[in-house]
């Protein structure tokens, strides 16, 4: 179930972000100075002992980022839904949005009986706060010229791309915005269409000798014949991703990938996480609007140019690689990626709500029953694809991929936790047949 999402949620404040989220989810809310924030005491001491990102860190003082001492109002807020519906409106200046409805219960597949946050959260992204942001958005092109002004000098200031990145990025620059937090094009301008033409002529030499080799192992068949099958079920309402041009960029990337990492290989799951990379680089030569996907024109991509597809292909691989490289754990025969940071959520949710794990525990729900997907997946199947691009914005403002390491954790148990009360009154079909 996938909810209407806005462009872009890169505003010129927090107000773009908290509008997006669950409103008992005070994702980005800063502290006033004169005003006191009341952080449970569990919290306090849960975080002390869990690796937290450097964006959250007290001893980070620039523009933008987030001390140390408001990491549990973030997350982990105890506010009802109509003060963070409150304080929303009063950082974005629009009327206060309705409370989201309660999904209806005759709805709810018993396959998501395990997830029942998955619905909820859908649900709670209601049109009127999407379109709010949306505006919020357009108001703001100072923004965008900030953006084009760091991006345009002859050495870009990481440091401070990335600051500027965390409250998110507007559309008409991701795509360059990306490649530079990657690290996929050099932050010095001199050498970067040298990289390129460079980096894009590796690619293609690597599908000539891999992919239109007529020498196929066993192994590489079935690595290919798993890939199709997975395709078709990637984002399968959405046109773009099954047009046939962009099936065989994913097709062949997906397979030269798994192929110079034999020790991850290809798993399901890491299809839907090549999907937000892929969409972002395809908009730099479209121009598309994220929000209307189902209608983005198939004569535009038909038109398309060999050149511009050659590009979109080359550079998606290479952001691939950087990518899943910072989070292959995560795809290990062991899985330890998954195993740490479902550990770490567990602790999280012990901590700051205790009541909510021992119901979990009572119902014999494990973590691993809903959290796996979470992670691997990095919630691609829950929340609709721009909120999960909006996101990225803000994961990949981390140094070498701790948002997706860790921050996405934070995301995770708060997502959780934002449904405690729901939760803790719902006692599972499956609790029944505890084995005797």
């Amino acid at each position: 179930m996938k909810a209407a999402s806005p462009e872009n949620a890169a505003g010129g404040d927090v107000a773009a972000v908290v509008t997006l989220l669950p409103p008992e989810v005070v994702y980005a809310q800063t502290p006033s100075p004169t005003t006191t924030t009341t952080t449970p005491a569990a919290a306090v001491q849960g975080r002390r002992s869990l690796e937290e990102p450097a964006m959250l860190r007290g001893t980070r003082k620039r523009k933008g980022s987030f001390p140390e001492h408001i990491l549990s109002t973030m997350f982990f807020s105890k506010k009802t839904s109509g003060d963070a519906a409150a304080a929303t409106s009063e950082l974005s200046g629009a009327p206060p949005p309705p409370p989201p409805p309660m999904p209806p219960a005759q709805h709810t597949p018993s396959c998501y009986l395990h997830a029942p946050s998955v619905q909820c959260i859908a649900s709670s992204i209601t049109s009127a706060r999407i379109a709010d942001a949306a505006t919020e958005n357009r108001r703001s092109p100072s923004r965008v010229d900030r953006f084009r002004r760091l991006l345009d000098e002859p050495i870009v200031n990481i440091v401070q791309l990335r600051a500027l990145c965390w409250k998110g990025i507007p559309p008409e620059v991701r795509p360059g915005a990306w490649k530079l937090l990657l690290g996929y094009t050099p932050a010095n301008s001199e050498y970067r269409e040298e990289t390129l033409v460079r980096k894009r002529r590796e690619y293609h030499e690597q599908v000539v000798t891999m992919w239109n080799s007529s020498d196929w192992s066993t192994e590489e068949r079935g690595l290919l014949r798993q890939i199709r099958l997975d395709l078709p079920r990637t984002w399968p309402n959405t046109p773009v991703f099954h047009e046939p041009m962009v099936v065989k960029i994913l097709e062949r990337v997906l397979f030269l990938w798994a192929s110079r990492h034999a020790a991850a290989g290809y798993v399901q799951g890491i299809n839907d996480v090549s999907t937000p990379l892929l969409l972002v680089l395809l908009s730099e030569h479209f121009h598309f609007s994220y929000v209307d996907l189902h209608h983005l024109e198939q004569v535009r991509l038909l038109n398309a140019t060999d050149q511009i597809w050659y590009t979109v292909e080359a550079d998606f691989y290479w952001c691939m690689c950087k990518l899943l490289g910072g989070i292959q754990d995560n795809y290990l025969f062991s899985q330890s990626g998954v195993q740490q940071a479902l550990e770490k959520m567990n602790k999280l949710v012990l901590e700051v709500d205790e009541p909510l794990a021992a119901h979990l525990e009572s119902q014999n729900v494990d973590f691993l029953l809903f959290g796996f997907r979470w992670i691997n997946c990095l919630l691609l199947r829950e929340i609709p694809l721009p909120l999960v691009i909006r996101m990225w914005d803000t994961y990949l403002s981390e140094e070498n991929c701790r948002g997706f390491r860790v921050l996405h954790v934070y995301v995770c148990a708060a997502f959780l936790l934002s449904w405690s009360e729901t939760l803790r009154c719902v006692k599972l079909l499956f609790s029944l047949y505890k084995p005797r």
